[in-house]
């Protein structure tokens, strides 16, 4: 394990975030910009360590995301930047959930992509951070594979995979496909 990993500072420029091990598991750490020595574990993950991370724009929250004994089942878990209760806000037994968007023009959503309707893709989503409710946006019956998310949120373009399982050249317009 690194001492640390994958600095961020808040969206409020306040605190800084990072990676490091606790009891020799990585977890996300926050401290007062000014006061480093401050730290203290907001995520206290025992068997899988934490790997990917984002503040919420609103202010509030962390969002990390896990899974459960190495499925690869990647749930969205939400946690305030005190290290407040943990909650999974995509709480869908053997369903794989992905974050498109984080955005300070939505601060309190997400666009997430989530596979729970067809395991073997995913529809896409705006997601409220605070309450864990879902919108469909994009209910993907075309098998698309990859989606970009502009910063207000808008699904901008979706691409397919090759019948050989490898990544076209070109991307299509997801409004389009619909």
């Amino acid at each position: 394990n690194p001492e640390r990993a994958n600095v961020q500072l808040s969206p409020d420029g306040k605190r800084i975030s990072w990676l490091a091990p606790k009891d020799n598991v990585m977890n996300v750490w926050v401290a007062p910009v000014d006061k480093l020595d401050q730290a203290k574990p907001v995520t206290t993950d025992t068997k899988r360590p934490v790997r990917q991370y984002y503040w919420a724009f609103d202010g509030k929250h962390l969002l990390y995301i896990q899974d459960a004994a190495g499925d690869e089942n990647w749930h969205i878990f939400r946690t305030t930047a005190d290290g407040g209760e943990v909650t999974d806000i995509t709480p869908y037994k053997g369903a794989r959930a992905v974050v498109y968007n984080v955005s300070d023009k939505k601060p309190k959503t997400l666009v997430i992509g989530i596979n729970d309707r067809d395991p073997k893709m995913s529809d896409v989503y705006s997601l409220d951070i605070a309450t864990g409710k879902r919108t469909l946006i994009y209910e993907n019956k075309e098998n698309m594979a990859h989606f970009s998310v502009d910063p207000n949120q808008e699904l901008r373009l979706a691409g397919k995979l090759e019948p050989n399982g490898k990544s076209p050249s070109t991307t299509v317009n997801a409004q389009n496909a619909v």
